[in-house]
């Protein structure tokens, strides 16, 4: 999905507290997002485990930082590679 999708997910579902997609962050990879506000604010409190497959991230601090914008109470976030398993 696109990190709108997925903006959306989190949105429509506020008592979601865990959460395994395939995101392609190749949109927000590539540019400089604001950790203050990059969705106009929006805070999903509830979501504290993040499980995300995903292509190559080439700037992985300005996902981070999008992350955890949008999700601060995110206490686990995992990803997966070539089908094994890393938590970071």
């Amino acid at each position: 999905v696109t990190p709108n999708a997925f903006i959306s997910l989190v949105q429509h579902c506020p008592c979601l507290v865990s959460v395994a997609v395939i995101v392609d962050w190749f949109t927000i990879d590539g540019c400089h997002i604001s950790p203050d506000a990059p969705y106009q604010g929006l805070t999903h409190k509830a979501l504290s485990e993040a499980f995300f497959g995903s292509p190559r991230i080439r700037y992985p601090a300005r996902i981070a930082a999008f992350i955890s914008a949008i999700a601060p109470s995110l206490e686990s976030i995992a990803t997966w590679r070539n089908m094994k398993y890393y938590n970071f």
